[in-house]
């Protein structure tokens, strides 16, 4: 299912289904950390969503705190200190 077709799913239906969180969940981890455009998806199937699976919270919670903490793009790119300019 492309990724499309199941925000139209959640789109029309307001609620998302223990499958169509399991096959979201397979799309936006399945290359470790979510992109930018995999967690914008997430946000806006939030919008829609007036019933939530009970574990829509976690998924969300985890899709966002992954993205936060993927290391950074680059072959060994570091951070710079703070306060270094």
């Amino acid at each position: 299912m492309l990724a499309s077709d199941l925000l139209m799913d959640v789109r029309a239906s307001r609620a998302i289904s223990p499958d169509q969180m399991q096959r979201l969940e397979r799309m936006v981890f399945e290359s470790g950390a979510p992109s930018g455009d995999q967690l914008d998806l997430v946000f806006l199937i939030d919008t829609y969503l007036q019933r939530r699976d009970p574990r829509w919270a976690d998924l969300v919670t985890r899709a966002a705190m992954a993205a936060l903490v993927q290391p950074p793009a680059g072959d060994g790119a570091k951070a710079a200190p703070v306060g270094a300019a």
